[in-house]
């Protein structure tokens, strides 16, 4: 993408990495097509001093000190947003739900002005709150070298999932003031891009829904914000419109990606290659593609 664009001549890209379908147990509540995507970034927490033995315990303790930094970033929440994406997505679940739960969500879809009591609310369900702002969690610990002898380096690993429009800089630097610490650094692992909002067509959107109707009859297809990160963000980058778009499925209260138990069935796999097919027969106008 970045030295032979010349190579890659599209006026449009589908992104199959992931699954595009939201499941709750066993019932296919809707089906997801990603337009924008939260960027990440990963920082480190480092705390050193020169340790010491463990039965003379010292006040400047580098892993209680790192400790006590992390349950500030855990008790910190950065403000609620809403995007064009997020809204509309708002807007089309509100139709399944009920009460307290669909008026909220209609709220946040009314107007780019959060309403922070409906944001607070809906926030309490841990795969809406990641839609709803930028969120940082530690991921990883490395302390201590033998049971018996003070830490001197205690360094944790967080990883944030940024809004769209958020930039990288303004995390650390909220991360900075939130741990209000000089003794614990805070550093980036590096450089993180992050990509702009491809429109939410309603042509795609609709040939999307023909394919889907053809497979699981009734299930409504919505513009979604990924709150993990996909290969979208480059071609985005480049000026394509992109696309997330898997026929896959994903419980929302079982999510293993990445994890060591992360599965597919033999069922959802097959499904998942009838469905790219039927995708691009659907995009190409019914032309006859090469398996």
């Amino acid at each position: 993408m970045k030295h032979h664009p010349h190579a890659v001549d599209a006026g449009l890209v589908i992104n199959p990495d992931g699954n595009s379908g939201e499941l709750v147990k066993g019932k296919r509540l809707d089906f997801t097509v990603e337009t924008v995507q939260k960027a990440y970034a990963t920082y480190t927490l480092t705390v050193t001093n020169k340790g010491g033995h463990s039965s003379e315990p010292r006040p400047d303790n580098a892993i209680d000190e790192l400790a006590q930094a992390l349950l500030r970033v855990a008790a910190y929440r950065f403000p609620y947003e809403t995007n064009a994406t997020t809204r509309l997505y708002f807007r089309d679940i509100a139709a399944r739900e009920h009460g307290q739960t669909r008026a909220d969500l209609r709220r946040l879809a009314a107007s780019p002005t959060v309403d922070e009591a409906a944001a607070a609310r809906l926030a309490k369900d841990v795969a809406m709150n990641a839609l709803l702002h930028t969120t940082c969690v530690a991921t990883m610990l490395r302390a201590g070298v033998q049971e018996n002898a003070l830490s001197s380096r205690a360094v944790a690993t967080v990883q944030c999932r940024l809004m769209p429009d958020t930039p990288a800089a303004a995390v650390q630097a909220t991360l900075e003031r939130v741990v209000a610490d000089p003794k614990v650094a805070v550093a980036p692992l590096g450089d993180y891009p992050r990509a702009g909002e491809s429109p939410p067509d309603p042509r795609l959107l609709a040939q999307v829904g023909r394919v889907v109707d053809s497979m699981w009859p009734g299930v409504p297809v919505v513009p979604f914000m990924f709150a993990g990160a996909s290969d979208s963000l480059y071609t985005r980058n480049a000026g394509i419109p992109s696309y997330g778009i898997g026929g896959g499925w994903n419980d929302i209260d079982d999510i293993r990606m990445h994890g060591r138990n992360e599965r597919m069935s033999q069922q959802g796999f097959y499904q998942e290659v009838e469905f790219t097919y039927r995708l691009m027969k659907e995009l190409t106008g019914g032309r006859p593609i090469d398996r």
